[in-house]
């Protein structure tokens, strides 16, 4: 059967809501397994001989003071060829190595050498060359320097009060030696529930962009930006916790709960920085709840609360704009009527319905098409007075609008004191 336009995208062209207090419009990477100390896993490593050590810094510093770059590439090559450099070093000595064949203009073997690093670290989570590698490589092949990835550190969107109260709680891991490295932020991130839009459009939890300031802020001669390894990832609830219990211990633990359909049970406890039934008595009175704990050696722990999910973005945004961490709960006074993206939701959930009407309405009248705009009120979250005027071609068949009318009589809706009234467009096309 061919596929219509409103069996196959929905059907929301706009949304107008009338309803008391008013109504605003709601817009909405893994990690290190937890194991040892950092010295642990360091343990073991291969470390270069001394002498091959500091002969890779002497070619280097060479380059960059625009030295001899044919007795750099001599050196280095003969280095390379003792095969006693620790992976790491050889790496940088290949590095090198390309920069002094690029200094020589010989653009073909340098060009060469940074392919064959850059595909050797391709499945690499981080690898700290790979900047200097992609600005080599770019300038040689196409005479520009590339945009630096630390641009995307400093243009890392919103950054939220709260992400910067976040950043302050974590560690970056320093670059060594090198003067010309960024600092690297190591964390796993686990929501359960929530909206990834949401957070992205607060900057609530972009602690890469909030720490890439506060460094900006603190040591305005440093290399600009941080490196992010960050790994995160998101569960639509709270039956999330028990497959990623475990890595909780370490990461950032982020719960948003509600009594409408994701109240954490009281066995997860652990993992909410109020006790579950403290949550549940404010939630059950009317208002949205967040706080937040800290841990010894691990990320805070977060929660955002409220009583129905549609609520939880106003909360978040309460949450937000926190200088410091909340450790303590903080009430967020919320209206009880209904937000346009619990509507949206209830209507697109009968899309199916919908469009079976219109396909009827195809067999019987083929081309049919335009506008519909069904109007109705809510109340108690039952559908009150649906009305439905149509405007186009065929569309005004009394069976397809007893339909229509049939279907959105039959929504539901979260219930509220308040009586909301929405006008609800539809597009409809073969």
């Amino acid at each position: 059967m061919k596929a219509h336009k409103l069996a196959r995208q929905g059907l929301v062209a706009g949304l107008v809501l009338v309803g008391a207090g008013g109504l605003g419009a709601c817009r909405e990477g893994d990690a290190p397994a937890p194991g040892g100390t950092e010295e642990a896993a360091l343990a073991g490593e291969p470390e270069s001989a001394p002498a091959d050590a500091v002969a890779l810094e002497r070619f280097r510093r060479t380059l960059e003071r625009g030295g001899d770059a044919r007795a750099a590439v001599g050196g280095l090559e003969a280095l390379l060829q003792k095969g006693t450099l620790a992976p790491a070093d050889a790496d940088l000595a290949k590095l090198t190595l390309a920069a002094a064949h690029a200094a020589l203009d010989d653009k073909e073997p340098a060009v060469l050498l940074l392919e064959e690093l850059l595909a050797a670290h391709g499945h690499d989570r981080q690898w700290e060359p790979e900047e200097e590698a992609n600005r080599l490589l770019a300038e040689l092949l196409t005479g520009k320097s590339p945009p630096s990835s630390s641009n995307a550190a400093r243009d890392t969107g919103t950054v939220a009060p709260f992400a910067r109260a976040l950043a302050r709680q974590l560690e970056l891991e320093e670059p060594g030696a090198r003067k010309d490295a960024r600092p690297t932020l190591h964390m796993n991130a686990l929501f359960f529930g929530g909206s990834e839009e949401v957070s992205t459009r607060l900057g609530t939890f972009n602690v890469i962009g909030a720490a890439t300031e506060l460094r900006r802020e603190s040591c305005s001669l440093c290399p600009e930006g941080v490196r992010s390894d960050i790994h995160t990832s998101r569960s639509g609830s709270w039956l999330g916790i028990p497959r990623a219990r475990a890595e909780a211990d370490r990461a950032l633990v982020v719960v948003y709960t509600d009594l409408e359909h994701n109240l954490v049970p009281a066995r997860y406890e652990e993992l909410l920085p109020v006790p579950i039934a403290d949550i549940e008595r404010r939630l059950a009175a009317g208002e949205g709840v967040y706080a937040a704990r800290k841990r010894a050696g691990a990320p805070p722990l977060v929660l955002v609360a409220a009583p129905r999910r549609g609520q939880l973005p106003d909360v978040e945004e309460a949450l937000a704009q926190e200088t410091a961490l909340p450790l303590a709960p903080v009430a967020v006074e919320l209206t009880p009527n209904l937000r346009p993206a619990e509507i949206q939701e209830s209507v697109r959930g009968a899309r199916p319905e919908q469009a079976r009407c219109y396909e009827a309405l195809l067999a019987r009248t083929p081309g049919a098409e335009g506008r519909l705009t069904v109007s109705f009120a809510i109340e108690h979250g039952k559908p009150r007075e649906v009305e439905v005027a149509t405007a186009g071609t065929g569309l005004d068949d009394g069976a397809f609008v007893a339909c229509m009318k049939g279907v959105f009589e039959g929504l539901a809706f979260p219930a509220t004191p308040s009586r909301t009234t929405v006008s609800y467009p539809i597009e409809v096309s073969p």
